[in-house]
């Protein structure tokens, strides 16, 4: 319902008809041509709203219209399309109030009146759903105002509107209450508020100040209002005339038409589509590689390409080029496909400290099956293949895919480089996922902040620098394996892919990174000697992982509350660290000439 009171204008006849009926149809006679506003009347009766002692009663007396004269004025009023609001003082206007009840859109209580718990009462006994109700808070401390909310959202059935303003014949401007608004609203965000103004007429900021007040945040302005061509005894300080009037509701309505406009219009998407400054290629790049905003320069040109914004988020989502694109040339939506993403999980039978490792059960499941089980787990992976050569003692593992959706291939016995290009081939990949068939506690969550970071960077290759041994997996574009075979000819020592990479920064990027403390740490979590098995076999005899999905958290907290099992293995040594002689022939095949 609040949007339906956005920029509403309710119009205060308040004591302004000083008893006369005549004035009061001269006033909506006048005020007849504003439609969809609300109008709103003061019914009250002398003897029930104060004693014969007051010093205003005479006038009260004065202003007294009856039962018959209330519904005709309030009829009229309906008929020039008005929405009708009445204040409640006393029994006599819940009379009034109940009467017209279909005719009336809301009622308000006065801060005056907000004390007559009687008039409570009895307002409850009326059916009043789907009616607002104006709440007028003047003077009132912000948990006085939580206590009259609650009070009437427990016996009224209606829409609370709190009201700001009060009358003061007239109402000073800094006493308007304008710095109230910011307040009430932080306090009572889900209501509707309203500014209810006061300002002397004749004063320069009459218009302006209920229109600053509405762009502060009150969705109702109520203002006063009197005829313009019969004179008034009451309420004329603070009330303005059918001109005053008419050039106030055009500025609102202008600016209310202002505001109500498309978040986006077709102007500035105009001046943005002149103007935008277009990514620009600074190098020429292949099919198959992932950009980066390091690829681009941007300029004002007139070709037609994918705006910065769009194309960050298409590297979000893992798009890759999908043709070779010139330096100098923007990139076009047929320049992108998205990344088909294979994890590719490596493993051998040959295994001279731990002979057949792949094939010993954890749990339920074979070594490898646990690892591939786990690496199903990855998030954005279209496709989970087990690799192994063509060695005849390796095709007893295409039993132990562990899941019909895992396919099984074998490639080079030697050449592991072409056994993932030839992989790569078969299944259209673009990026692979390298995951080592030991090392089966492999963390989803580590694994997509190392995927998400590839593509942020357009990388060749990344890992983390700092996972615990056994847990770190590779990242590497398809083209980035091609472009070894291209620049080496052949790949001896491919069992040690990582070093073509690592060994020449010049010609692949590199995305080497820390990974966040919650992931690291010193145990050893990868499947070469008896004690490792001792130590796989101790965690799946906790936290049964061949049955239950892996959580890397979950695994990590097991083992730092049980030292005497992640110690079970801490005197093992790295098995597949080569010797010093070894090291350097690795070094030697593995690095390019220009970067010794």
């Amino acid at each position: 319902m609040i949007s339906e009171m956005q920029n509403y204008i309710i119009i205060e006849v308040a004591s302004t008809h000083s008893g006369q009926v005549n004035y009061l149809n001269q006033l909506l006679d006048e005020f007849s041509t504003f439609e969809k506003v609300g109008i709103k009347f003061q019914p009250f009766k002398y003897d029930l709203l104060a004693e014969n002692d007051y010093s205003g009663f005479n006038i009260y007396k004065e202003l007294y219209f009856d039962e018959i004269t209330w519904r005709d004025i309030i009829s009229k009023a309906k008929a020039s399309n008005k929405e009708i609001w009445i204040d409640l003082f006393d029994e006599y206007s819940l009379t009034i109030l109940e009467q017209n009840l279909e005719h009336i859109k809301g009622f308000k209580i006065q801060a005056s009146v907000l004390g007559n718990f009687t008039l409570f009462e009895k307002l409850s006994k009326i059916n009043t759903l789907g009616k607002y109700c104006i709440l007028n808070i003047s003077a009132y401390e912000i948990n006085q105002i939580r206590d009259i909310i609650n009070r009437i959202k427990k016996s009224i059935s209606s829409e609370i509107i709190l009201q700001i303003g009060f009358q003061s014949h007239p109402t000073e401007f800094y006493n308007s209450g304008l710095s109230k608004l910011r307040i009430i609203k932080e306090s009572f965000p889900e209501y509707i508020i309203s500014f209810a103004d006061h300002l002397e007429n004749s004063s320069s900021d009459v218009l302006t100040l209920p229109f600053v007040a509405q762009f502060l945040g009150a969705q109702i302005i109520e203002k006063h209002i009197k005829c313009e061509l019969l004179p008034t005894k009451y309420d004329y300080y603070s009330s303005i005339n059918f001109k005053q009037f008419a050039e106030f509701y055009q500025l609102v309505k202008k600016y209310s038409d202002l505001l109500n406009q498309p978040f986006i219009n077709n102007e500035e998407c105009h001046y943005l589509k002149k103007s935008l400054l277009v990514p620009i290629l600074n190098k020429n790049i292949d099919a198959g590689d992932i950009l980066s905003i390091d690829d681009f320069s941007y300029k004002r040109t007139n070709q037609r390409g994918i705006d910065s914004m769009t194309l960050l988020q298409k590297m979000k989502e893992f798009y890759i080029v999908s043709t070779k694109v010139e330096k100098g040339s923007s990139i076009k939506q047929e320049h992108l496909k998205k990344a088909n993403i294979g994890a590719v999980v490596v493993c051998r039978m040959k295994s001279t400290r731990l002979p057949k490792k792949a094939l010993i059960k954890i749990g339920d499941l074979t070594s490898v099956e646990l690892c591939i089980k786990n690496t199903l787990q990855f998030e954005n992976v279209n496709k989970v293949v087990l690799a192994t050569s063509t060695h005849p003692d390796d095709s007893v593992l295409k039993d132990y895919t562990y899941s019909s959706a895992v396919d099984f291939f074998q490639g080079s016995e030697d050449d592991v480089i072409d056994r993932f290009i030839k992989i790569s081939e078969k299944y259209a990949f673009d990026v692979i996922i390298r995951v080592t068939g030991d090392s089966p506690f492999r963390s989803n969550q580590a694994v997509q902040l190392l995927l998400n970071s590839h593509f942020e960077n357009g990388a060749d290759y990344t890992a983390a620098k700092n996972a615990a041994l056994g847990t770190n997996t590779e990242i590497i574009n398809v083209g980035a394996l091609k472009r070894v075979v291209k620049l080496f000819g052949n790949a001896p020592y491919s069992e040690y892919m990582s070093y073509y990479f690592k060994n020449n920064p010049s010609y692949f990027k590199l995305n080497l990174i820390n990974l966040p403390e919650e992931f690291v740490n010193d145990f050893r979590l990868t499947l070469d000697y008896n004690e490792d098995l001792l130590l796989f076999q101790a965690i799946e005899d906790n936290l049964k992982l061949s049955d239950n999905d892996f959580d890397t958290f979950k695994l990590f907290e097991f083992l730092k509350n049980n030292p005497q099992i992640a110690n079970l293995n801490k005197n093992c040594e790295v098995a597949y660290t080569p010797d010093s002689e070894l090291m350097k022939k690795i070094i030697g095949y593995t690095t390019l000439k220009i970067n010794k």
